[in-house]
């Protein structure tokens, strides 16, 4: 079992920090620990100015998340763009709206085309699950991954068990195709769910990591959403540090 596992950060919780100022945003989370980020866009800045960022904060830029069409429409500037930032994802995204209103062989061919295309560029395409994806017996998630035999699986346990669903049974079934996983936490009741850092909601971390690290992966992702009234970067540390602790009991 891979205990020596490099840990990431998704920079969404702190995307208006890095939308006013993307250095110091990363400063202070490689300052944390963290080995790599997680991007959500450029935040305004140019890929030659991303890569010199990460590259002077000795942070790897593990992916980033675009949307599918986007990339069948223009792979020679976006492909060539995040192959030249150092990005060895990306996270095809599709929208809410046309996940439940595009006809899923319209889906299909999308996603289809958009992996063939981030595969001659040398990047690895994966699908990142949210809860609206992951809802009911056969979740549009599931299928999307049967269907494609080349998209890889980024698997989030938090937005998978706010949806019901048990990421135990993905990280087992998609184990063979899953280079990163995204331990998000959430705190459910029967009016919802609100984000919590990792390790301090329902997602029953410590059972879940020997089956995510059965998987091999490359990265450990922790994808916390929002802080409310607690300081992200707190939360952030939080996380990091119950990773590392956790990962260091799971050497025992």
């Amino acid at each position: 079992m891979n205990i020596k596992m490099k840990l990431g950060a998704g920079i969404f919780i702190v995307r208006e920090d890095a939308n006013a100022d993307l250095k110091k945003t990363l400063e202070k989370v490689a300052k944390i620990g963290y080995d790599g980020i997680e991007l959500v866009g450029y935040f305004g800045r140019t890929a030659t100015e991303i890569k010199g960022i990460v590259n002077d904060l000795h942070l790897l830029p593990i992916g980033d998340h675009v949307q599918a069409a986007d990339i069948v429409n223009d792979p020679a500037r976006i492909l060539g763009e995040h192959r030249d930032i150092g990005c060895a994802y990306l996270t095809l995204t599709f929208g809410e709206e046309a996940v439940n209103h595009q006809p899923f062989e319209e889906m299909v061919k999308l996603c289809e085309k958009a992996v063939k295309l981030c595969l001659e560029y040398g990047i690895t395409p994966m699908y990142h699950n949210h809860a609206f994806d992951m809802r009911g017996e056969n979740p549009f998630a599931k299928r999307l991954l049967d269907a494609v035999a080349q998209l890889h699986f980024e698997p989030d346990v938090g937005w998978m068990l706010a949806a019901g669903q048990d990421p135990a049974v993905y990280l087992r079934e998609y184990k063979n195709r899953i280079p990163v996983v995204h331990f998000k936490d959430v705190f459910v009741t029967e009016e919802g769910f609100t984000f919590r850092p990792t390790g301090y909601g329902n997602v029953n971390t410590p059972a879940l990591l020997p089956l995510a690290l059965d998987c091999n992966p490359e990265w450990l992702m922790v994808d916390h959403d929002l802080a409310y009234d607690r300081d992200s970067y707190e939360d952030l540390k939080l996380c990091y540090d119950y990773m590392k602790t956790l990962l260091r009991v799971a050497k025992q």
